[in-house]
């Protein structure tokens, strides 16, 4: 659970960031900009946190140069208070700049803050907030005058419209930090803020264990049907009806038990473990064999587990129980499915 209601906005740090492509320059405020009306307050905190909604954290990278991680170095000096946030702002911003190299990034308004009073995972937390607005609205005002109404227009950044974020928790700092991001933009350059710019990588939590957890088995029995053709889409219906009966009914993973509900033949099983080591070697997630089950990551993948058995462009069958009770076959008609129930609805 993520909750904003009681918190505060510290001075917000507000500079703008031009393409290097067009020969734009990034443009830096001298002072940060303190928001004293409550109802700018309110719509600021709509604004900036919106977007966060899952508990899905990363981190900084790890490894030998940790300590020289340019963001998480700046982030220790602002909450260290070595250095004021405004100057580290500064430093952010001109980075952002010089980062921005890709004809796609576009132009905008970076902002840094500090943010007092944030409950996560019911842990009251103080956050360092990244912020950069790139979208611009036209907006209608309609203005009640004396005899009549007056219509203008004017531009300006819908309430929805953030483009790029992240929170940084003041806490973990040692293994980087826990970091919330989020990024409504193309691929490219989602890319380009998560890992080019922010340098981030997924904790392996139990969020990301899970997640990581139900896409594995998707992407095998995918592999399994459309590599190897060792299984049919209904067998692949059934597993994943099984992975997610399981998920959302126990509060722990444990491997094993896992896969001794999803697969009665041992060479499933073990077919399932050497795709996992060769999906962890090429990635930089390990993946643990025990850990508390995150039901956010769940809801958050349950598309995963649509179980629509798609026919042709006749039919679409929604199959939510006992796989015994569907039966494949081939005559001379062709191929078909029986199916066996009790009632009709």
């Amino acid at each position: 659970m993520i909750d904003f209601s009681q918190t505060r906005i510290g001075p917000l740090s507000i500079h703008h960031i031009g393409r290097i492509s067009h020969e734009e320059s990034c443009l830096t405020t001298a002072i940060p900009h303190e928001i004293i009306d409550s109802s700018v307050h309110t719509s600021m905190l709509a604004f900036l946190l919106a977007g966060f909604k899952e508990p899905a954290f990363y981190q900084f990278r790890q490894g030998e140069e940790i300590d020289t991680h340019f963001i998480k170095a700046q982030i220790d000096k602002v909450l260290s208070e070595e250095a004021p946030l405004h100057e580290i702002s500064i430093s952010i911003a001109e980075k952002l700049y010089n980062d921005s190299q890709h004809p796609a990034i576009k132009s905008g308004e970076f902002m840094m803050c500090q943010l007092t009073d944030v409950v996560i995972e019911d842990e009251l937390i103080d956050c360092i907030g990244l912020f950069k607005v790139e979208t611009r609205d036209t907006f209608i005002k309609i203005l009640q005058q004396t005899a009549a109404y007056n219509i203008k227009t004017d531009v300006g950044h819908a309430l929805n419209g953030l483009d790029k974020a992240c929170l940084i928790l003041n806490s973990d700092s040692e293994t980087g930090y826990r970091v919330l991001v989020r990024d409504k933009a193309s691929l490219i350059e989602a890319q380009f803020w998560k890992r080019g710019f922010l340098d981030l990588i997924e904790r392996e939590d139990s969020y990301h264990q899970t997640a990581h957890y139900i896409s594995l088995t998707k992407d095998f029995v995918e592999d399994k049907r459309k590599r190897e053709g060792s299984i049919t889409k209904d067998d692949e219906l059934a597993i994943m009806n099984s992975s997610e009966a399981f998920f959302s009914s126990q509060e722990t993973f444990d491997e094993s038990s896992y896969l001794e509900n999803l697969f009665e033949d041992e060479s499933m099983k073990n077919d399932f473990k050497a795709y996992k080591n060769q999906v962890e070697a090429a990635g930089e997630f390990s993946y643990a064999n025990d850990f508390d089950i995150s039901e956010p990551a769940v809801k958050k993948n349950n598309k995963v587990f649509r179980s629509i058995l798609k026919l042709d462009k006749n039919f679409h069958v929604y199959i939510h129980g006992d796989k015994n009770r569907i039966e494949r076959g081939e005559d001379d008609g062709g191929k078909y499915y029986k199916l066996y129930f009790e009632k009709e609805a």
